[in-house]
C-alpha cells in the first residue's frame, strides 16, 4: 500500500474512533506527516469517514458544524500553537548555548592563575557549609560575562529583558540545576526556592516586598490594617461588614469596600464554625473550596478593581488543544472577550505536586 494512502487511512480511522476529532486536533494529530494539507484534507478525509459510517451521529455533527464554519479558527489557533512550539524550542536552544558560553567564559577567567570554578571548588573543600554562597558573587566581576547571559532571561514572548544582579544570580543557579528548563518557580515552597542560599532568598523576598508594597497606596494600607486590626468577636464582625462604607472620595477604596462586603462573611462563618472550619479540613474537596471562598473574591476583586469579567467552574480556554479546562478565566469586556486571566486552582490542603503543575 502506497504511504499517502496508508497515511489518508490513519486519518479517516482517526475521525472516525477519537472521541471529539474537531479539525483543531485533527491538526495536532497528524502534525507530523508530510501530507497534511489544512480545511481541504480534513474535510475529504470527513467525506470517506462517512462513506464508511453514514449514520455516525459524530460525524454527522462534525460535517454540520463544518459546514457550518463552526470551525473557522481551528486552523488558526493550530497555526498559533506551531509558532508558540518554535518559539519555545528557540529559547531552549538559546538557553543552551547561553548556558554553556557563560560557564566557559566563567573557567576561562583568570584570576591568580586559576578559574572562578577552580577557587570555588577549593573555598569548598577548605570550608563545606550547608546552602552556601560560595563563587555567586564572582559571575558580578566580568562585564562580557553579564552581555554574554543577556539572553538568557526573556519574558514570555521569548524576548531578552532587562534584569538585577539578584535575578542574574537566580537564573544563573537555574540554568545550572534545569539546562531545559522553561519556567523559575519562585514561590517560597517550591524545590527549586528552597535550595537557593539563603542570602539570595532572603534578598528575592525583600525586593518582592518593597515591590507589592509600592503597588498599594498609603491610605489604601492604612484603610486595610485599621479594619483588620480590630480584635472583636464573629457577631460583631458581621455587624462591622454591614455597616463598612468608604468615607473618602477614592476609587480604590471604594472598590476595596465593595470587595469586602462582598466576599468576607463568608470566612468570618467559616472561622465561627470552629473545628468544623471548611478551610482548614483536609476533607474539604476542592470544587466546594473554589466555588465558596476563592471564586467569589477573584470575581469581585476583578470586576471592582479592573473591570474584567471572571467566569468559573471549568472553562473551556482557546489556549488548550486536549480538552483541559480553567478553574476560572478573566475575560475583558471588549468585543474579542480577550482571556486576561486564567486559573488553577485546589482544595486548602493541596499536594505540592499538584501546586507545581498548575503553576
Amino acid at each position: 500500500m502506497p504511504r499517502s494512502q496508508e497515511i489518508r487511512e490513519e486519518k479517516v480511522k482517526f475521525l472516525k474512533t477519537y472521541p471529539d476529532p474537531r479539525p483543531l486536533n485533527f491538526f495536532v494529530e497528524f502534525k507530523y506527516r508530510k501530507r497534511l494539507a489544512g480545511y481541504n484534507d480534513y474535510s475529504l478525509c470527513l467525506d470517506n469517514a462517512l462513506k464508511d459510517a453514514p449514520e455516525s451521529e459524530k460525524l454527522l455533527d462534525l460535517r454540520k458544524n463544518f459546514n457550518g464554519n463552526d470551525y473557522k479558527d481551528d486552523w488558526k489557533q493550530y497555526e498559533d500553537w506551531k509558532k508558540n512550539e518554535k518559539i519555545n524550542d528557540k529559547i531552549k536552544k538559546r538557553k543552551r548555548e547561553t548556558h554553556a558560553s557563560f560557564h566557559k567564559l566563567l573557567d576561562d577567567g583568570i584570576d591568580g592563575g586559576k578559574s572562578v570554578h577552580d577557587q570555588k571548588r577549593k573555598r569548598t573543600n577548605e570550608n563545606p557549609t550547608e546552602n552556601e554562597d560560595i563563587g555567586i558573587e564572582d559571575v558580578d566581576n566580568s562585564e562580557n560575562e553579564v552581555g554574554k547571559f543577556n539572553e538568557a532571561i526573556v519574558d514570555v514572548l521569548g524576548n531578552a529583558v532587562e534584569y538585577s544582579e539578584l535575578a542574574e544570580k537566580i537564573c544563573s543557579i537555574y540554568t545550572e540545576k534545569y539546562p531545559d528548563g522553561d519556567l523559575i518557580d519562585l514561590r517560597p515552597c517550591s524545590s527549586f526556592f528552597k535550595m537557593l542560599p539563603r542570602s539570595i532568598a532572603k534578598s528575592y523576598l525583600s525586593k518582592m516586598d518593597i515591590i507589592t508594597e509600592s503597588l498599594i497606596p498609603d491610605d489604601v494600607h492604612q484603610f486595610l490594617v485599621q479594619f483588620f486590626s480590630q480584635n472583636i468577636s464573629d457577631n460583631d464582625w458581621q455587624i462591622k461588614i454591614d455597616d463598612l462604607r468608604s468615607s473618602e472620595q477614592n476609587n480604590l477604596i471604594t472598590a476595596l469596600v465593595r470587595i469586602l462586603r462582598r466576599t468576607l462573611p463568608q470566612f468570618v462563618k467559616a472561622f465561627s464554625l470552629g473545628a468544623q472550619n471548611p478551610l482548614q479540613s483536609i476533607a474539604t474537596i476542592e470544587q466546594a473550596h473554589l466555588n465558596a471562598f476563592v471564586h467569589p473574591c477573584l470575581d469581585s476583586a476583578l470586576w471592582n478593581v479592573a473591570k474584567i469579567h471572571y467566569e468559573y467552574g471549568e472553562i473551556p480556554s482557546k489556549n488548550h488543544i486536549n480538552k483541559n479546562r480553567a478553574d476560572g478565566v478573566g475575560f475583558m469586556t471588549n468585543a474579542d472577550k480577550f482571556q486576561i486571566v486564567y486559573v488553577e486552582g485546589s482544595k486548602p490542603v493541596a499536594k505540592q505536586d499538584k501546586e507545581i503543575a498548575d503553576a
